[in-house]
C-alpha cells in the first residue's frame, strides 16, 4: 500500500498502479502510479520499487516523463499501463496513455479520439541510478545472499572504482573484490573453498566512489 506523503499537495492522490516486474527477474517489482492533481485535473507518473510487493520505496526524481510542451498530445493527463517490455537497441519501455485534455474534461468522441499511447523508454538496466556530478561515495546496506557470486550493475570512468566485501568466518579478515573502469554489469566472485558471507549472518557490502557525471550505479 502507498499513500500521499506530507510533501504532496492536499488535493493529490495516487491513481492507478502500473504494477510490473522488471523483465527476466522475480523480485524486482515496480509501481508506476499516476499522481492525480485534483486541483488542476492533471497527472504525472511516478515510480516505486520493492523486493517483496509489501514495502514500497518511492524512487526520487519526480515524474518519469520529461516536461512537454503544453500543446503536446499528452500534456493534459497521463496514466501508465502494466508490464515493462524489452525493446530492441538495449531499451526497456513502459506503455502509457494520455491526452491533451484534463482528466475530467467533458468526454465525447472528440476528446476520446485525442487519447494516444506511447512508451516511456530507459536504457536497459538503467531505470534508477545514483549519479555523482562531480565527486561522491555511497555504500549499500548489508546484503544477505547465498553462493559466491554477486552481480553489480554499475558504470564508471577508467579512473573510478567499485568494490564489494564479504567477511570470512569468525576471526578471519574480510575478503574484497574491486574493479575499475566502465562495466555493465560486473560479477564479483569469492573462492568457493573459503567460508564467506554465504553463511547466515555474514552479509556483503558494496560501495562505489564515482567522481564525475558519467558515473552511476543502478538497479533494475
Amino acid at each position: 500500500m502507498i499513500h500521499p506523503g506530507a510533501d504532496l499537495h492536499p488535493s493529490d492522490d495516487w491513481y492507478t498502479n502500473g504494477k510490473t516486474r522488471y523483465p527476466g527477474t522475480t523480485d524486482h517489482h515496480f509501481l508506476f502510479p499516476a499522481l492525480y492533481h485534483h486541483a488542476d485535473d492533471s497527472s504525472n507518473i511516478r515510480a516505486f520499487s520493492s523486493v517483496d510487493t509489501v514495502s514500497w520505496t518511492r524512487i526520487p526524481g519526480g515524474s518519469i516523463l520529461p516536461a512537454d510542451d503544453p500543446r503536446s498530445w499528452d500534456a493534459g493527463f497521463v496514466t501508465a499501463s502494466i508490464d515493462l517490455v524489452p525493446l530492441p537497441g538495449g531499451k526497456v519501455g513502459l506503455p502509457y496513455g494520455g491526452a491533451r485534455y484534463p482528466h475530467k474534461y467533458p468526454r465525447n468522441r472528440h476528446t476520446w479520439d485525442a487519447m494516444k499511447k506511447a512508451y516511456a523508454l530507459w536504457t536497459k538496466e538503467r531505470i534508477t541510478a545514483l549519479i555523482a556530478d562531480e565527486a561522491g561515495r555511497f555504500t549499500t546496506l548489508p546484503l544477505l545472499f547465498d553462493g559466491h557470486r554477486l552481480r553489480l550493475n554499475y558504470r564508471t570512468t577508467q579512473g573510478e572504482r567499485a568494490a564489494s566485501r564479504r567477511p570470512r568466518a569468525a576471526g578471519q579478515a574480510a575478503t574484497a573484490r574491486r574493479c575499475r573502469g566502465a562495466a555493465l554489469p560486473t560479477a564479483f566472485r569469492w573462492p568457493a573453498t573459503r567460508p564467506t558471507a554465504s553463511s547466515p549472518g555474514r552479509p556483503a557490502k558494496t560501495w562505489a566512489t564515482p567522481t564525475d557525471s558519467l558515473s552511476r550505479c543502478a538497479s533494475g
